[in-house]
C-alpha cells in the first residue's frame, strides 16, 4: 500500500507570492493545466479513496487527479488543511518572513500543532486503509508531515512545488519519493508503481 500526496495546483496567490494559508483560493488556469498534466500519471490507477482538505484548490485537484482513475471513497478531512498564518494571509511572504522572523505571527497556528494533526491523521489512514491511497493537501502541512516522519526533513527548510508528488509506505509511513514533479513524478510512477 501506498500513500500518494499531491500538493494541491497553483493559485493566483501562489503565482504572485502571497502567504495563502486558510483563504479558500481556487486554481489559476496554470494550476489546472498542470493538474491535467499530471492526472495522466494517475490514469486507470486504482484508490481506496480521494482525501482531500476541505478548500476549493485542493478538492479541484483531487477532481482532476482522478478524472480517469478508480476511487472507491472520496473524503474531505479538515486535519490536514493548511497552516493557519493568522493574520500574514494575503500579505507577501517576504513581508512575513521580515515582519515575523520567528514564524509566530498573531493569530498564526504552531508547527507543532500543524505536525501533530497531520501524523494523527496519517497514523488513522494508515489504520482504516489497505490499499493504495492519494491525499491532497498543502504545502506547509506536508512539509510538517515530512518532518515528523523522517528526522532528515526535521533539519531542513522544506518547500513543496506545486502539484508535487510525495509518496509513502502506507505502512510505516516510511518516504519512498518526494516533491517530484514532471518528468521526475512520471519516471517514479513508471519504475515503482504498476
Amino acid at each position: 500500500m501506498n500513500i500518494f500526496i499531491v500538493r494541491h495546483g497553483e493559485t493566483e496567490w501562489n503565482r504572485i507570492g502571497l502567504v495563502q494559508g486558510r483563504a479558500d483560493n481556487p486554481l489559476n488556469e496554470n494550476g489546472i493545466l498542470a493538474c491535467k498534466q499530471l492526472q495522466t500519471l494517475f490514469d486507470q490507477k486504482e484508490f481506496q479513496a480521494l482525501i482531500m482538505s476541505p478548500l476549493r484548490r485542493t478538492i479541484h485537484t483531487g477532481l482532476i487527479l482522478t478524472e480517469n482513475a478508480i476511487v472507491e471513497d472520496y473524503r474531505l478531512d479538515p486535519r490536514i488543511i493548511e497552516k493557519d498564518f493568522g493574520i500574514s494571509d494575503g500579505k507577501p511572504i517576504e513581508e512575513r518572513h521580515l515582519n515575523y522572523p520567528n514564524g509566530h505571527a498573531p493569530g498564526e497556528e504552531s508547527y507543532k500543532l500543524v505536525r501533530k494533526r497531520m501524523i494523527t491523521a496519517f497514523k488513522s489512514y494508515v489504520k482504516r486503509y489497505d490499499k493504495d491511497i492519494l491525499v491532497i493537501s498543502h504545502g506547509a502541512a506536508i512539509a510538517a508531515l515530512m518532518k515528523e516522519v523522517s528526522p532528515e526533513f526535521d533539519r531542513t527548510f522544506v518547500r513543496l512545488k506545486n502539484n508535487s508528488l510525495t509518496v509513502l509506505d502506507g505502512k510505516t509511513l516510511e518516504v519512498k519519493a518526494f516533491d517530484l514533479i514532471g518528468d521526475e513524478a512520471a519516471q517514479w510512477m513508471k519504475d515503482n508503481y504498476k
